[in-house]
């Protein structure tokens, strides 16, 4: 069957029918020829959609599953016609395709406000000469590319209006704004509302010439971070006037567009006195608990060891004072107090007390007002002179200088005076007189007739009118000892009623003076000796063992005739012997226990001196 339509007997719209009976499992039909998509294709007369078969070489029709033994394949092509300018006036319906060469448009609107057409290099929908909007109705709207296998835009009814990427969404519409995917480029910025970076991505900075750029994105467990990746630093500026300022090394300024190079924090300030409110820098607690304040914590880490060092201010137990502290680590539990300045000016190091001058337990020091305490249970104060000779301490009245302690490495000394008399300590363990601060001799006083000193404790001698060893006064003692009586060198029977004595010995020379009495003489038959003097009785005289004589004050008791008795203290003993002469005429003899009766009693005194 054909047919035709025009002006000429063209054979133009014409329509082939083919017939086949199937063999079993038949697959291909060769026809009379078509033209791809001209066709449609029935079995056992029911029209096969297209996915059913294959028509694409003009000749064969292969269809997706084989035919049973039997099956009738009818195949309609149609022939292609061309209409020169033609005009619809009502309803046009294809079912095949209608071509349109280049240039050729399909125009609507009575003054062509519509045109769709191509020119050969490009395809257009055209309506500029069109009045009101260019209206496309859908509930999905997707533009793909020319493989049909990507998106390049989409809309959805109530939904995202998205623009692709390769496939991937990188901008969509949401019911609160936009979502972009990847960086975002744009030559300026207005929100009206909140504007979110999500999934970890950064909001991206550049400069004029696009070469360097900064970032700003929030990384988990970092928080917020600010990121120039060309290393100019960060500004924040109020009314176009910088207020801070991190530079390329990290430093910190603060009312200051130049940090110093050496700080990590620069802080400029308003001048003025700094009894009022112009600090630069406030650090404040957020509470009033006695003894609690805030701090600055100073850290100095290397490695394992760590110094730590604090500088705080704490309340005092009530009012608006309170002390600023500083502390230094010792590597225990805490960092404890070393120094504080309290709200009265006083400056504690090692202590809170202010009583450190009438303490018998607290130690530390205290600086008020030009007064020093100070207390410890080791030396309190020491001053150590460098290099040079000179004064270590000096001491004024009214701005003038009434004495110092100096140091003389010369002769290792220190010197304790005034512009007058001092004093000078020598290494070899002697303090020497001194005057205008210098060695002196032979001119200064210990004491006066009116001011004297009281008692002197010395472990030597004391050297009198010279400096030679005649001149040594060595020895000074007071004390008593009991004496007693011996006879033969034995004491036995002899019975004490009284004995007593007291001695002064100065250097060498000892003076006693003693008392004996007797109830009972004993039996024993020799010479009569007094003995227990307080010190051996030396060697002066030489040539005799009869070292002087005692005075015998007082003497009753004695036993026959006698004229005279005389005592002496004996050498290398501690006793004294007695002579006794029985006429008017002849010598001394010893005097033995027949001279004396059972109550011998006397008193001397006597003089002696030791070796």
């Amino acid at each position: 069957m054909s047919g035709y339509i025009g002006t000429q007997p063209v054979p133009q719209a014409t329509q082939t029918r083919d017939a086949f009976t199937a063999t079993n499992n038949q697959t291909s039909f060769p026809t009379s020829g078509y033209t791809p998509e001209f066709l449609d294709v029935f079995l056992n007369g029911v029209k096969l959609a297209a996915s059913d078969y294959t028509a694409t070489n003009g000749s064969d029709v292969v269809l997706a599953a084989g035919a049973t033994t039997g099956d009738i394949l009818e195949v309609v092509s149609y022939g292609t016609f061309e209409v020169l300018n033609p005009t619809f006036d009502g309803n046009v319906t294809f079912t095949g395709n209608a071509s349109f060469g280049d240039n050729d448009k399909a125009i609507f609107g009575d003054g062509s406000d519509l045109e769709i057409y191509h020119d050969g290099t490009h395809s257009y929908v055209d309506d500029s000469s069109g009045t009101g909007r260019l209206i496309l109705k859908t509930d999905y709207l997707e533009v793909q590319n020319a493989a049909g296998n990507e998106a390049i835009l989409g809309g959805i009814q109530d939904g995202a209006v998205s623009l692709f990427y390769n496939g991937n969404t990188k901008l969509a519409t949401t019911s609160t704004g936009i979502d972009v995917t990847g960086i975002t480029t744009t030559d300026g910025l207005t929100s009206d509302s909140t504007v979110t970076v999500r999934g970890g991505n950064k909001l991206i900075l550049n400069r004029a010439d696009n070469a360097t750029r900064g970032e700003i994105n929030y990384v988990a467990g970092t928080g917020f971070v600010l990121n120039d990746l060309n290393g100019d630093g960060l500004s924040y500026n109020v009314n176009s006037t910088n207020k801070l300022r991190i530079d390329a090394s990290g430093n910190v300024g603060i009312g200051t567009s130049n940090p110093a190079s050496w700080a990590k924090l620069d802080i400029l300030g308003s001048g003025g006195s700094q009894t009022g409110a112009t600090q630069a820098l406030q650090v404040k607690a957020p509470s009033a608990t006695a003894g609690e304040g805030v701090g600055i914590r100073l850290n100095a880490a290397s490695g394992s060891h760590e110094a730590v060092g604090i500088i705080g201010m704490v309340n005092n137990a009530s009012g608006n004072a309170g002390s600023m502290t500083f502390h230094t680590y010792d590597g225990g539990a805490t960092i404890p107090e070393r120094m504080r300045i309290d709200n009265s000016g006083n400056l504690l190091v090692g202590t809170t007390s202010t009583s450190l001058a009438t303490t018998s337990s607290e130690t530390g020091a205290m600086i008020t007002d030009g007064s020093f305490q100070a207390a410890a249970n080791n030396p309190v104060a020491q001053f150590n002179r460098i290099t040079s000779d000179g004064s270590i301490v000096n001491f004024r009245k009214n701005g003038t200088t009434v004495g110092s302690i100096q140091a003389r490495s010369s002769f290792t000394t220190l010197q304790i005076g005034s512009t007058g008399t001092g004093i000078t300590g020598t290494s070899s363990h002697k303090i020497l007189p001194s005057v205008n601060n210098a060695r002196s001799d032979n001119t200064n006083d210990l004491g006066d007739s009116s001011y004297r000193w009281k008692d002197a404790y010395l472990a030597g001698g004391l050297y009198l009118g010279g400096v030679g060893s005649a001149n040594k006064l060595e020895d000074y003692e007071e004390g008593t000892f009991t004496p007693f009586i011996r006879i033969n060198n034995g004491v036995e029977g002899i019975t004490v009623s009284h004995a007593s004595g007291a001695y002064v010995k100065v250097g060498s020379a000892v003076h006693i003076i003693l008392r004996w009495r007797l109830s009972s003489k004993g039996s024993n038959v020799g010479n009569v000796r007094l003995d227990g003097l307080p010190f051996t009785v030396g060697d002066r005289i030489g040539t005799t063992g009869l070292e002087g004589g005692a005075t015998i004050g007082f003497l009753s008791g004695m036993a026959g005739t006698w004229t005279n008795v005389v005592a002496y203290p004996s050498e290398n003993e501690t006793e004294i012997g007695f002579s006794i002469r029985t006429g008017t005429t002849g010598d001394y003899t010893a005097m033995t226990n027949s001279n004396i009766g059972n109550l011998f009693d006397g008193r001397i005194a006597c003089t002696y001196f030791v070796d």
